[in-house]
C-alpha cells in the first residue's frame, strides 16, 4: 500500500508539470525537451523578472520629420504578421528565419504592403537533418483541440541555394501564437542571434523569450537563454537587431482586457561584456512595435503606435534612452509601421493606417 501511496504522489507531481528531484531540485519537464531539442542549455538571467524603467528625466527624442509621399492602401487583415524574418552576414549573404513547416514554402502570414525582403522566397523548405516533428517530440504539453494533437510550428534558419532553403539551423515548437513570434539578427561576428516569443495556450498562455545563438558557419546552437518569463500573455512582439558586437532585443508584453501594471515595451542588449539590466521603456500598450539601428552610429530608433498616438523612443551607444515622445498624430493610432534605416544617418517609417500607406523621413537632431 505504502508503494502505491508513494508511486501516486510522483505522477500527480509529474502531472502538475514539475518533478521534486533530489536536493529538492524541480525538474521542468519543458526546459528539459528545450534543451534536448537545442543540443544545448538553456541560461537563465540573473534576476529574471526585475527591471529597471527608463529615466523619466531623460530628455525627449528630437528630430526633423518630413513626409516622403502616400499612398492608397487596400485593407489586408494579415498586414502586420510575417512568417520569414532576413539578416545578412559579413559575406553580404542573406540568411532567413522561416516559421512554418518543412517542404514546399507556405507563406504564413505576408506583411503584404511593408515589406521588402532582401531575397526571393525559396520554393522548397529542407529539413533539419531529417528531423521529423509530430505532437509526440513538441518541447511542451498541448491540450488536445477538437480531438485532433496540436502539432506546433518550428523554424528553419538557412540561406537559399538553387529555390530551397538549406536549413542548417533549427528551432522546435513556436508556441501556438504565430502571428510574428520569431526575429533574428546577425552580429560583425557572424553570430546569428534567434529571438522566439513563445506562448503556450494550454499553458494559461505563458510567455516564454528565448535567446539563442549560433553561428553562419556551424549547424548547431551554442548557447541560449531564457530573458523573460511572465504569465497570461495576450499579444507579444520581438525585435532584435545587431551593432558590431552588440545585439538589441525588443519585446513588448501585453495583457489582454486585464490590464497588468507591467506592461509595456522591454529593452536588453549583450555585448562581448555580458547582459545589460532589463528596462522597460515604454509603458502601457503596444499595438504595433518596428526598430532600426544606423549602422554608422549605432543608434537605435524605435516606433511604437497604440490607442493614442505613434511614439518614437531613442537611444545612442552608451547613453540612456530618450523618453516616449510622441509624433502627435492621431491618425496614425492603432496603426502598422515598418521603420529601417535611410540612406543618409536618417531613418524611414511607413505607417499604413489601412487606408493609406505614408511615407516619413526622420533626421534626428
Amino acid at each position: 500500500m505504502k508503494a502505491i501511496i508513494v508511486c501516486c504522489f510522483v505522477v500527480l507531481f509529474a502531472a502538475c508539470g514539475s518533478v521534486v528531484g533530489p536536493a529538492n531540485v524541480i525538474f521542468n519537464p519543458e526546459r528539459a525537451a528545450t534543451e534536448k531539442l537545442l543540443g544545448v542549455k538553456v541560461n537563465d538571467l540573473p534576476a529574471m523578472k526585475e527591471f529597471d524603467e527608463s529615466d523619466p528625466n531623460s530628455p525627449t527624442f528630437k528630430a526633423t520629420i518630413l513626409l516622403q509621399g502616400s499612398s492608397q492602401a487596400d485593407f489586408d487583415p494579415d498586414l502586420g504578421m510575417r512568417s520569414s524574418v532576413y539578416a545578412t552576414a559579413s559575406d553580404g549573404s542573406v540568411w532567413e528565419a522561416y516559421c512554418g513547416k518543412p517542404g514546399p514554402k507556405q507563406v504564413q502570414f505576408p506583411e503584404l504592403g511593408l515589406s521588402s525582403s532582401p531575397a526571393p522566397p525559396p520554393e522548397i523548405v529542407e529539413p533539419y537533418e531529417d528531423f521529423k516533428s509530430t505532437p509526440g517530440n513538441t518541447r511542451q504539453s498541448y491540450d488536445t483541440h477538437l480531438g485532433y494533437a496540436f502539432n506546433p510550428l518550428d523554424i528553419f534558419v538557412g540561406k537559399t541555394k538553387n529555390g530551397r532553403l538549406a536549413t542548417t539551423l533549427f528551432f522546435r515548437d513556436v508556441g501556438s501564437h504565430t502571428t510574428a513570434p520569431h526575429h533574428m539578427a546577425i552580429d560583425q561576428s557572424d553570430n546569428i542571434h534567434l529571438v522566439v516569443a513563445d506562448v503556450n495556450i494550454s499553458d494559461n498562455n505563458s510567455l516564454d523569450l528565448y535567446w539563442v545563438v549560433g553561428s553562419v558557419n556551424g549547424s548547431k546552437w551554442t548557447s541560449a537563454y531564457e530573458i523573460d518569463r511572465r504569465g497570461f500573455t495576450s499579444i507579444a512582439k520581438v525585435w532584435n537587431g545587431a551593432y558590431h558586437d552588440t545585439v538589441h532585443v525588443l519585446w513588448s508584453w501585453d495583457t489582454g482586457q486585464n490590464k497588468s501594471p507591467e506592461m509595456g515595451l522591454y529593452h536588453i542588449e549583450k555585448s562581448l561584456s555580458g547582459f545589460s539590466k532589463k528596462v522597460r521603456i515604454f509603458k502601457g500598450d503596444v499595438w504595433s512595435m518596428s526598430a532600426a539601428i544606423d549602422l554608422k552610429s549605432g543608434r537605435i530608433l524605435v516606433a511604437i503606435t497604440n490607442n493614442e498616438d505613434c511614439y518614437l523612443i531613442s537611444k545612442n551607444p552608451g547613453e540612456k534612452w530618450t523618453r516616449p515622445t510622441p509624433m502627435n498624430k492621431p491618425e496614425f493610432r492603432n496603426a502598422y509601421i515598418q521603420l529601417l534605416p535611410g540612406d543618409s544617418d536618417n531613418f524611414v517609417l511607413s505607417v499604413n493606417n489601412m487606408n493609406s500607406v505614408a511615407t516619413w523621413s526622420i533626421q534626428p537632431d
